[in-house]
């Protein structure tokens, strides 16, 4: 899956979404904190202008990797009890601030 993230990331960049609009990418995600790493690497190497976006990612999993989220002012990371995929899409549409939305 990170493979598809990059990508995703890649298309997006292909695009030029309107520079001047906040882009949130919401990742949410169980128990997988390698996965976690890659995406937030992949994020800092965008060069859409990290002003310019946010990460939040929400985890429902019992392994903790808050250790792996680094402080910062766009990367957001969120622990929840076990919720079904669709909920945790519905509150981190709910969390973001972009008038641009990415799963």
């Amino acid at each position: 899956r990170p493979a598809i993230i990059s990508f995703i990331f890649k298309i997006f960049l292909i695009f030029k979404v309107n520079m001047n609009k906040l882009v949130s990418i919401l990742v949410p995600t169980k128990d997988r904190p390698q996965f976690v790493k890659n995406i937030i690497n992949n994020f800092k190497r965008q060069d859409y202008g990290l002003g310019d976006m946010e990460l939040i990612i929400m985890d429902d999993g019992n392994i903790e990797i808050l250790k792996d989220i680094p402080v910062s002012s766009n990367i957001f990371y969120y622990k929840t009890r076990p919720i079904s995929l669709g909920e945790k899409r519905n509150r981190l549409m709910r969390y973001a601030k972009g008038e641009i939305l990415i799963f």
